[in-house]
C-alpha cells in the first residue's frame, strides 16, 4: 500500500450541537507513498467537510444529518512529498483547530479542485489528473467521535498506487483509496531498506500483515539517485497501526523477500531497523 504520510486536519470541538455536549479536538492527518515512475501528484484541497447525525444505509449512502465545513480555501499539496514522514508531528494541517461540537460524526470529505490536479512522471512530463467525482473525495461510512475535553486524531492513509490509474487513452484518473485510523490510539512502524549487493538504500514495497496474513497497511520506499544518498532514501514509515503483533514484509523485484516480526504499542514508534534485501528470485 502507498501511504500519503501527511495531511493534518485539526478542529477544536465547541459546546452545543452534535450528540454530546462539551468540547474536544479533531486532527486529521493524511499519509502516502509513491507508485513507480511518478515524481509528483499535485492536488489543491478547497474544502474539508464532516457529517454529523443521520445514518449510513446498506449501500453506504448517508441518510439524514447535516454537513459542516471545517476548512474552505485553496491549499496545494504534492501528495508524494508527504510520503514516509517518520514524525507525525511534522505533517501539515488542513484545518487548524476549527470549532466542532463534541459527538459522533459519520463521514469526512475532502473537496479537490479538478482543474488543478496534475501528475508529474519520471521523465518530468506533466499530465492532467482526471477526478471523476468532480472534485469530491468522499470517505464513505467513516464514523468517528469527538470526545469532550479530549483530542481525536485521524490518519487518512491515501494509497496513491491504487488511487492513480493509467487509462487506455493515456490519461490518468484519480479514484481515491483511503485507509482511516485513529492516530491517538495507534502507533508507527519505521525503518529503512538496504540493497545487500551495494549496501545502499533501495526502493522496495513494505507491507505490514496481521496474524491472518492480511495486509493492514504499507508503503513504498524510494531513492533519489543522489550521491551520496539523500537522508530519505530507502526510509519507510507506516502510521496509524493498532497495538499488536505483526509481520513486516519487505520485497523488491530481483531480490529475496524478507519478513520479520514487529510489535506495535500505541502511541509509540516501533523501530524496525535496517532491512537488507539480498539478490534472488
Amino acid at each position: 500500500m502507498v501511504s500519503l504520510a501527511g495531511l493534518a486536519v485539526v478542529a477544536a470541538a465547541g459546546c452545543g450541537g452534535g450528540s454530546s455536549s462539551g468540547s474536544g479536538q479533531l486532527t486529521v492527518l493524511m499519509a502516502d507513498a509513491p507508485p513507480a515512475g511518478v515524481k509528483e501528484v499535485n492536488v489543491v484541497v478547497t474544502k474539508c467537510e464532516v457529517h454529523s447525525g443521520g445514518s449510513v444505509d446498506g449501500s453506504g449512502q448517508e441518510t439524514g444529518g447535516s454537513w459542516k465545513t471545517v476548512f474552505e480555501g485553496s491549499q496545494p499539496y504534492n501528495l508524494l512529498a508527504l510520503a514516509n514522514v517518520q514524525n507525525p508531528d511534522a505533517l501539515p494541517h488542513i484545518v487548524d483547530r476549527g470549532k466542532l461540537p463534541a459527538g459522533r460524526y459519520t463521514q469526512l470529505r475532502l473537496v479537490i479542485d479538478p482543474s488543478q490536479a496534475t501528475i508529474r512522471l519520471a521523465d518530468d512530463s506533466v499530465h492532467p489528473l482526471v477526478i471523476p467525482s468532480g472534485g469530491n473525495s468522499g470517505l464513505k461510512a467513516l464514523p468517528f467521535t469527538i470526545a469532550s475535553q479530549q483530542d481525536t486524531v485521524l490518519l487518512l492513509d491515501f494509497d496513491v498506487a491504487q488511487s492513480v490509474n493509467l487509462q487506455g487513452d493515456g490519461s490518468y484518473k484519480l479514484t481515491p483509496v483511503i485507509r482511516v485510523a485513529p492516530l491517538t490510539l495507534t502507533g508507527t512502524v519505521a525503518g529503512n531498506v538496504v540493497d545487500g549487493s551495494t549496501s545502499t538504500p533501495m526502493a522496495a514495497t513494505v507491507n505490514l500483515k496481521d496474524a491472518g496474513g492480511n495486509v493492514v497497511a504499507g508503503t513504498v520506499t524510494t531513492v533519489s539517485g543522489a550521491s551520496p544518498p539523500a537522508a530519505t532514501d530507502g526510509v519507510f514509515a507506516i502510521h496509524g497501526v493498532a497495538s499488536g503483533s505483526y509481520t513486516l514484509e519487505v520485497s523488491a523485484e530481483g531480490h529475496t523477500t524478507v519478513t520479520k516480526p514487529v510489535t506495535v504499542t500505541a502511541p509509540d514508534t516501533t523501530d524496525a531497523g535496517s532491512v537488507t534485501l539480498a539478490a534472488g528470485p
